[in-house]
């Protein structure tokens, strides 16, 4: 535990993708870290019996749309 794991968008995709139709047993708590014009910074953890995984997932504003630069999860 303790382990992170550093990982951009197109993996965050693809796992996300391969979980779609998966009922994951856990609770979501979701809490904005930094929010400007252009940035986001966004902590979601999923709250499993025994572990919590932690996204820490970074938005960038691109003209009229936000995009996903980058995600690093944390297990604890």
């Amino acid at each position: 535990n303790g382990k992170i794991i550093t990982h951009g968008k197109k993996e965050e995709l693809d796992f996300n993708k391969k979980n779609e139709n998966i009922v994951q047993q856990c609770n979501v708590e979701t809490a904005t870290l930094v929010n400007t014009a252009n940035y986001s910074l966004v902590k979601i953890s999923s709250i499993y019996e025994g572990f919590t995984r932690e996204d820490f997932v970074t938005l960038i504003k691109t003209k009229n749309d936000w995009k996903i630069t980058d995600v690093t999860t944390n297990y604890k």
